[in-house]
């Protein structure tokens, strides 16, 4: 997969699906998602783990993480001012 973000940071396949097994890679990202989604706390676990799903299914449709990088820091950024603002 070629990602101009895995490219200007050196990286080479980062893929974290299988190549071959496509049950095996939805297996290993709803792992991912439920334990980090787990991690922030009950009270966020909802609304953390949708936004997973909505990287994860946008990585797929496009084979691109720059996308999903820049959603992920504009979802911190309103977090952060959100917590601020108070």
């Amino acid at each position: 997969r070629d990602d101009p973000f895995c490219k200007a940071n050196g990286a080479k396949n980062l893929s974290p699906l299988p190549k071959g097994n496509k049950s095996e890679g939805n297996l290993s990202v709803m792992g991912t998602l439920l334990s980090s989604a787990g991690l922030h706390g009950w009270i966020d676990f909802i609304p953390i783990f949708i936004l997973g799903l909505l990287l994860a299914w946008t990585y797929e449709r496009t084979n691109n993480l720059t996308g999903c990088v820049i959603a992920h820091s504009m979802n911190n950024l309103l977090a952060t001012v959100t917590i601020l603002l108070r």
